[in-house]
């Protein structure tokens, strides 16, 4: 299983790096849709109902002057997951040399890597998370209605950190040419990422969408989906905006690694272009 993907954003040298690779089922990722014709989709795309995969596939982003990590994938949540600093070192990158993490949502697949054994996994990054995401997910009287696996995560990987994340709230400047945007639905405060260099563009959507058929199908929310209808309206809102400028686009989930395309619109909602995995970097 290929652990990276090099990729240039104009003058921002972008690695994919896939944490690992999980399983979902459809009633997981499309529990609103018509059975019969998400079975007969994942047919035709050789999935089974019961099974579909799915990369953990994280972003590092290097612009020269800061090395920023988007999420930092599930760590130990099962033997097959957690890859994301061997995938690190395979680009020459120690943890120790990472200047921004920005977690985009508390979900446990995204933040389980954040500390290592219980100590924190990137010791010299700032971190980031939005405002409302780490009032939500350090709330105890949240937790306390969530299965262990979330509580859980939550527990040891984000509250021991407390001192390390800076919140922020709306559209903020990581760095010169990376932006956080506000993409809630999924989670409370859900973002995605822009970077922008030498007129070239990313868009990486993050959980707007977790699967190709959430593009044709845009009105088939998950069951992740913290508000549904916000979800839907955040993926019509970012899916638009690749469409329309011709970004390159990049989905957390989208299988197979690394979830690297662009988007073009169709009748029903956008058509997936993935992007050509042989291609060199450049």
């Amino acid at each position: 299983m290929s652990t990276t993907r090099r990729f240039q954003v104009g003058d921002f040298a972008c690695v994919a790096l896939n944490d690992g690779e999980f399983t979902y089922t459809a009633e997981q990722y499309f529990p609103s849709a018509p059975h019969d014709v998400v079975a007969q989709a994942l047919q035709q795309s050789g999935q089974a109902a019961a099974a579909i995969p799915s990369p953990f596939t994280c972003l590092l982003v290097d612009t020269g002057d800061a090395r920023v990590l988007v999420d930092t994938g599930a760590g130990p949540l099962t033997p097959e997951l957690g890859r994301l600093p061997e995938g690190l070192r395979a680009v020459g990158v120690e943890p120790t040399d990472v200047d921004v993490v920005v977690v985009t949502h508390g979900h446990p697949d995204h933040i389980g890597g954040l500390t290592t054994n219980g100590s924190v996994t990137y010791p010299n990054a700032r971190h980031l998370i939005m405002r409302d995401e780490w009032a939500y997910w350090t709330d105890e009287a949240v937790l306390a209605e969530y299965p262990a696996l979330f509580a859980e995560s939550a527990r040891d990987n984000l509250i021991p950190l407390a001192d390390r994340f800076d919140l922020v709230a709306g559209k903020v400047e990581v760095v010169p040419g990376v932006e956080l945007i506000p993409a809630p639905g999924h989670t409370i405060a859900h973002c995605a990422i822009a970077v922008t260099s030498a007129g070239e563009d990313l868009l990486h959507v993050v959980d707007v969408a977790m699967h190709p058929l959430h593009l044709a199908h845009p009105d088939w929310h998950t069951a992740f989906d913290f508000d549904p209808q916000q979800a839907l309206a955040s993926r019509r809102e970012l899916l638009d905006r690749a469409a329309s400028e011709g970004s390159l686009v990049l989905a957390y989930h989208l299988h197979p690694f690394p979830g690297l395309g662009r988007v073009s619109r169709s009748d029903t909602g956008w058509t997936w272009d993935p992007a050509d995995d042989e291609a060199p970097p450049r």
